[in-house]
């Protein structure tokens, strides 16, 4: 008899799987990031259908098999309506799924994620979702180790004060003018937004505004970008629906 076991978590991916299979990442509670198989989740009227979609938190149980995970119940707990209902807020959550999915390793406990993931989302259905996701992405990134004072230099120490500051993710923060030749990724940022940044980390929870949002969810992607090397599709797409409703704003 094939080993069970039953935890909660929220979709984060999924994929087709021959003809009428899904493959799901579950940001599973007390296990971390797994991937199951749900037989015959595509088909019209399965149960599994709903339950396999992103920004779903269930409860999965599922049967261990020789080398894959299969679903054998799903029972649904939330589907964050104020976040699918919106597209911004899809564009947000989507891009704090992506960032899950390819910043935690599969198969190793991470409560912190799990539970920063859930209260994000959480706010995402009201907040700003600029600021709800630089918000999540700054903590995200405190919890992978990798989070610099975003106003002091990394090489030096020096307390940098000027406008805007040099930022570069390779250097591992913001840097002094003097090193600007040596790293050719840095690029300029206004001190309001990396001051944002800095005070996101010092939050229980994303503020309702917060100055230079946009500039400062920028950065951030940028050294999100640097530290996982990959491409990051959702981020870019929300970046680019947020660049046009801008540009169509203006022309009115």
């Amino acid at each position: 008899m094939s080993a069970e076991g039953s935890a909660e978590g929220i979709v984060l991916r999924r994929l087709d799987s021959g003809e009428s299979d899904r493959r799901i990442v579950v940001l599973a509670e007390g296990i971390g990031k797994i991937w199951l198989t749900a037989r015959g989740a595509r088909k019209a009227k399965s149960r599994l259908a709903g339950s396999t979609d992103p920004l779903t938190r269930a409860q999965f149980t599922w049967a261990e098999g020789k080398s894959t995970k299969y679903v054998s119940q799903v029972v649904p707990r939330r589907g964050y309506p104020g976040v699918r209902a919106d597209y911004d807020r899809l564009l947000a959550g989507l891009a704090m799924l992506e960032l899950v999915d390819l910043a935690i390793p599969t198969d190793g406990p991470d409560d912190v994620a799990f539970e920063l993931l859930d209260l994000s989302l959480s706010h995402l259905e009201s907040l700003d979702p600029t600021i709800v996701l630089s918000w999540f992405s700054v903590n995200l990134l405190r919890e992978e180790g990798a989070m610099p004072d975003w106003t002091v230099c990394a090489i030096s120490g020096a307390t940098l004060k000027h406008d805007p500051i040099l930022v570069s993710p390779h250097a591992g923060g913001a840097i002094d003018e003097p090193y600007a030749g040596q790293y050719r990724d840095a690029f300029r940022a206004p001190w309001e937004a990396l001051v944002g940044l800095k005070r996101l980390a010092e939050r229980g929870a994303p503020p309702s505004k917060m100055r230079q949002s946009a500039s400062a969810a920028l950065v951030i992607e940028r050294f999100w970008q640097a530290l996982i090397d990959r491409p990051l599709p959702a981020h870019t797409a929300r970046r680019q629906a947020s660049h046009t409703q801008q540009s169509e704003s203006e022309s009115e």
